[in-house]
């Protein structure tokens, strides 16, 4: 019984260990959740929510970004960054801020809470 608990402790630490492998080539991986203010347009929302998936494409690397959810009210996505371009969280949100404000003059994103992997950010209306 030892053994074979060994063994499949072992094979599960090999597969854990080559994920993570895997998904850093990807980049550093981030957690950004988004809370959109009520009282936007569902035009306006589907603007938004599309700012967004424009600036995936421009500031992860490869495109590298896996939606979580999206509703009238929430966005949350797992986005993979270069290292090299984002060092640190804030920088990361930086860039968000100046790319969502520019593509969404009717509104205003600012931050609630950023740590090393998460962000949770807000767009309120202007």
């Amino acid at each position: 019984i030892e053994n074979a608990l060994n063994d499949a402790i072992d094979k599960v630490l090999a597969r854990i260990a080559e994920y993570w492998k895997n998904d850093m080539q990807n980049g550093v991986q981030y957690r950004i959740i988004v809370s959109l203010a009520q009282g936007f347009a569902p035009d306006d929302v589907e603007n938004i929510q599309m700012a967004f998936l424009d600036a995936w494409d421009k500031l992860t690397k490869n495109q590298s970004y896996k939606e979580n959810i999206v509703t009238a009210q929430t966005l949350d996505y797992l986005v993979w960054c270069d290292p090299g371009q984002f060092q640190q969280s804030t920088r990361l949100y930086q860039k968000i801020k100046l790319f969502i404000d520019a593509a969404f003059p009717a509104g205003k994103t600012s931050q609630i809470n950023i740590n090393r992997k998460m962000l949770l950010l807000k767009v309120d209306k202007l």
